[in-house]
């Protein structure tokens, strides 16, 4: 009987043993990636000597092409073509990149590859390592940010009088919606090389933007009363 009663004692107690009263906290934590993304919002030719070297009456289009390169929906890339150059052929032109995503960005070194002379019409694409500016070339490349204290230019825009803060990449960054301004002036100074002639030369230039790290903060909360 001893033996038979002490599993009926116990099972109370275990019951007992297992008898709780619960509360419960929660904290949840949503994070949204956000996204480097630039393209190229305006493009101007300012000015350039090219001229109509099979007397049709056409230039743009025909001597001259400037192209845009796009992507899903965004333009990321420039192609010029001028066909001829020669003595003392410029051009002057200049472009603004925006800042597209999300993501504050920052700016890496230029990528600047020459190539030429080649006999043949080269490809887009970069293919030999970056070099310095053959001879009988001058190029001057320099970027611009938009000076807040001139009003009268809704951003983005193009319009170089608004653009007068001169940077040098890696020194600058660009809020979402924010722009830099790129003017290039390309120049020809061939007299001295008549070898060039029926020679083609390619300037291919990268320029490399990534995610900004900004300075880090915090002391920021909550207190009950």
């Amino acid at each position: 009987m001893i033996a038979l009663l002490l599993p009926l004692m116990m099972l109370p107690m275990v019951s007992f043993a297992y008898a709780h009263w619960y509360a419960s906290l929660t904290k949840t934590v949503k994070m949204h990636v956000g996204t480097v993304e630039m393209d190229i919002k305006e493009w101007h030719v300012d000015a350039t000597n090219t001229y109509d070297a099979d007397c049709d009456g056409i230039i743009v289009g025909d001597e001259i092409t400037v192209e845009n390169v796009i992507v899903d929906g965004q333009v990321v890339g420039i192609r010029i073509k001028v066909d001829p150059i020669f003595p003392c052929w410029f051009l002057e032109f200049k472009f603004l990149i925006h800042n597209k995503g999300r993501l504050v960005v920052g700016m890496d070194s230029e990528t600047i590859v020459w190539e030429g002379p080649v006999d043949e019409d080269p490809t887009w694409e970069p293919l030999t390592p970056p070099g310095p500016v053959p001879p009988g070339f001058q190029y001057i490349n320099k970027l611009y940010l938009h000076d807040p204290g001139i009003t009268g230019c809704p951003k983005p825009c193009l319009d170089k009088d608004h653009y007068t803060i001169q940077v040098e990449p890696t020194t600058f960054n660009l809020k979402p919606c924010e722009c830099v301004m790129v003017k290039e002036y390309i120049h020809f100074l061939g007299e001295e090389y008549p070898e060039y002639q029926c020679h083609w030369f390619k300037l291919y230039k990268e320029l490399k933007f990534r995610e900004w790290i900004g300075p880090t903060w915090g002391s920021y909360g909550w207190e009950a009363d």
